[in-house]
């Protein structure tokens, strides 16, 4: 049987190249009317980190400012979802579908042995609020599962980053922090979107130039929101079918 994705309710959360979202170089845009989806929205926020910083607070506001911003976590956008469904906005209220792309602005993934420490220590889970949000690991933990909490019947998926100019993000790290993000998937049993095979090619990308899919060598023109909306609601699709 089809799956019908008019009726379904869609958040999107990650950093600035999904808060572009229905705008023309926005991917949610293009995602939703590939698949009709009617009923969406958007935590996400430019900047953006999995991880959480020394000095976050959680205040529901994660906002970009070009100066420091230690509260522009994806840990916050959770705390914004927490106060905005607890105030009864419609809204918030409930999803069927949460996709989550972030990452580029992260430092490079911990080692095994630290990401092991934030799930289980000889043997047995730690409390989810002993988990280092300072980490991958720990972040990654803490929103997944605080998710579920929030909106039990949602179906999760974790995108990868995309590829960018070579000179502002290399190739391996983009690919070791998509290798991670599928470890993780694999680990919270989430599931996930390698969005580095969607077509965005860094070879054709150039910093503050606009190229064959990147405006600025970071960001999707047109061109590429529509190559990422067209993989990813492929692959959500078949992930769900």
């Amino acid at each position: 049987m089809e799956f019908n994705f008019k009726d379904k309710r869609v958040l999107f959360m990650g950093d600035s190249i999904t808060a572009l979202y229905m705008g023309e170089r926005g991917w949610p845009k293009y995602f939703c009317e590939i698949l009709g989806i009617e009923k969406h929205a958007c935590t996400a926020v430019a900047g953006s980190h999995w991880c959480d910083y020394p000095d976050t607070v959680y205040d529901g506001n994660p906002v970009f400012k070009h100066e420091y911003n230690p509260n522009n976590t994806m840990g916050n956008q959770v705390e914004k979802l927490k106060i905005k469904k607890a105030e009864g906005d419609e809204n918030y209220a409930d999803f069927d579908i949460i996709i989550i792309a972030v990452g580029s602005n992260d430092k490079m993934p911990e080692s095994e042995e630290i990401t092991d420490a934030q799930f289980a220590r000889d043997g047995v889970f730690i409390p989810l609020e002993e988990a280092d949000r300072l980490t991958w690991g720990g972040s990654m933990r803490y929103v997944s599962e605080s998710l579920y909490d929030l909106y039990p019947n949602a179906t999760q998926f974790f995108c990868t980053p995309i590829q960018a100019d070579e000179k502002i993000r290399s190739f391996r790290s983009i690919l070791k922090k998509g290798d991670f993000t599928k470890e993780m998937a694999a680990r919270l049993s989430v599931r996930y979107v390698d969005a580095l095979y969607c077509g965005i090619y860094g070879r054709y990308e150039k910093w503050q130039e606009n190229g064959r899919c990147l405006v600025d060598g970071l960001h999707p023109n047109k061109n590429g929101a529509i190559k990422m909306a067209e993989y990813i609601a492929a692959s959500v699709k078949a992930q769900l079918i």
